[in-house]
């Protein structure tokens, strides 16, 4: 398994248990909050009943309804904190990884996954501008390469002239122009996210979609 799936197993993993703690932390404060409404409102209504009980109950319903709005917006900024967390963490890690010896062969492997669900038999790749400095003379031949060895496919891969305007990453275009995949590390956290939020949807409380769509 590369070091960028590695990378994203764990920040899946990380953010589905911190979410699910957040969630059991809020449904445990709520459940308090809800019983101290309840005796509230029934104390209010006990008080008050013998002059107006019609009053006394639109009065208890009135506190019951503000505490469950209060709860669901509690609960909603305590989940978007941790996610909020979780991306900042994942971006930094992403970041690093540049400056570190694996980051060729992860250059490799995006571009393979790119390619495998491309068309044609040429190719191009933009880079950053460090990452042309550093690799740009090597990659393209190490990713035909490897595309040949588990793809099975002969393709000829060249280095554009033009930069990229990302840190990390690379992306890769069929030569004709009309293909293209965007393998940068701020796009793959992207999709990503997009991914977890599909996946903790099972976790999370209905005012969150609703919040979302």
């Amino acid at each position: 398994m590369s070091e960028e799936d590695l990378l994203e197993q764990e920040i899946m993993s990380d953010a589905q248990k911190r979410v699910e703690r957040t969630i059991k932390r809020a449904q445990a404060q709520a459940d308090a909050v809800r019983q101290a409404a309840r005796e509230e409102a029934e104390a209010h209504r006990e008080a008050i009943m013998e002059k107006a009980r019609v009053r006394a109950e639109e009065e208890a319903r009135s506190i019951q309804a503000r505490t469950e709005q209060e709860l669901e917006k509690d609960q909603l900024r305590a989940i978007q904190d941790v996610l909020g967390h979780i991306r900042d963490e994942a971006w930094r890690r992403i970041e690093r990884l540049p400056g570190e010896e694996q980051y060729g062969g992860v250059l490799v492997r995006l571009a393979l996954r790119a390619i495998e669900n491309m068309r044609g038999d040429k190719f191009q790749i933009l880079l950053s501008e460090d990452d042309r400095t550093r690799w740009g003379a090597r990659l393209p031949g190490q990713i035909a390469d490897a595309v040949k060895r588990e793809r099975g496919r002969e393709v000829e891969v060249e280095l554009s002239d033009e930069k990229l305007d990302a840190r990390g990453g690379l992306v890769v275009r069929s030569a004709d122009g009309r293909q293209l995949a965007d393998q940068t590390f701020p796009r793959r956290l992207e999709r990503l996210w997009d991914q977890l939020r599909v996946e903790l949807a099972g976790m999370l409380p209905d005012s969150w979609e609703r919040h979302h769509e």
